[in-house]
C-alpha cells in the first residue's frame, strides 16, 4: 500500500502536468481544488487515520462522519462480512472516542448530542448512555480505561488496521497498476545492475 500512495502523488503531477500541457485551465483548477478536499488523504492510511482522530479530539462529528461515510459508501459495499464487522467495530470506537473527548472538555451539550447520534444507530443498552450523568467517569470502574492513553492509543491502531484493510481491498485503476509495475522494474533493473558488479569484483579477484 506504501507504493500505491507513492505513486498516487507522482500521478497526480503527471495528471497536473498534463491537464497544463493541454491547457486545460478550468479542468487543472477542479483537480488541484479537489485534491485539497481529498477526503481518503491520497490513500494514505496513516494520514486518514490521524485525521480522524483529530476531529474526534476537536469534536467536528460531522465532518468526522462526512469522511466515514464516504469511504463506507465508496468502497465497502459489497466487502465481505468480517470487514464490515471490523467497520462496525471501528465507527463504534470512533464514537466511544469522541465521546471521552467531549467528557474531557467538559462540553455537556457535545456529550449529550454524541449520545443522541450513538443511539440513533445502536438501540441496545449500554452502559454509555449513563456517562452524562456521572460527576467524573474517568474515575469510575467501568469508564476509567476509556480515558488511559493506551485504549486511545489502541484506538488509532485498530483504525489504521481496518482502514489498511479497505484500501487493500479496492481494485487498483490501470495507471497506478502501470506506475507500480515501472517502479518494480527499477527495482529489478538496480537489483541485476548490483549482481553484475558483484560478479565482475569476483571474477577480478581471480
Amino acid at each position: 500500500m506504501q507504493s500505491s500512495v507513492a505513486s498516487s502523488a507522482v500521478l497526480d503531477d503527471l495528471v497536473e502536468e498534463y491537464l497544463l500541457f493541454r491547457g486545460l485551465n478550468d479542468t487543472l483548477a477542479a483537480f488541484r481544488r479537489e485534491i485539497k478536499q481529498d477526503r481518503l488523504q491520497a490513500f494514505d492510511k496513516e494520514k486518514l487515520t490521524r485525521r480522524l482522530i483529530t476531529l474526534c479530539k476537536e469534536g467536528r462529528n460531522d465532518e468526522l462522519w462526512d469522511t466515514w461515510n464516504y469511504i463506507v459508501d465508496r468502497f465497502c459495499k459489497e466487502m465481505n462480512p468480517d470487514l464490515q464487522r471490523a467497520l462496525d467495530t471501528a465507527r463504534q470506537l470512533l464514537q466511544q472516542l469522541m465521546i471521552v473527548h467531549a467528557v474531557e472538555r467538559h462540553d455537556k451539550t457535545k456529550v449529550h448530542t454524541l449520545l443522541a447520534e450513538m443511539a440513533a444507530v445502536n438501540s441496545e443498552p449500554s452502559h454509555w448512555y449513563g456517562i452524562e450523568h456521572l460527576p467524573n467517569p474517568a474515575h469510575t470502574a467501568f469508564f476509567a480505561p476509556f480515558f488511559t492513553n493506551d485504549w486511545k492509543e489502541s484506538v488509532a491502531t485498530q483504525l489504521c488496521n481496518t482502514i489498511s484493510l479497505v484500501f487493500q481491498a479496492v481494485p487498483q485503476p490501470r495507471l497506478l497498476g502501470f506506475r507500480t509495475a515501472q517502479l518494480n522494474m527499477k527495482k529489478m533493473e538496480a537489483r541485476v545492475h548490483h549482481l553484475s558488479a558483484l560478479l565482475d569484483m569476483t571474477g577480478q579477484m581471480r
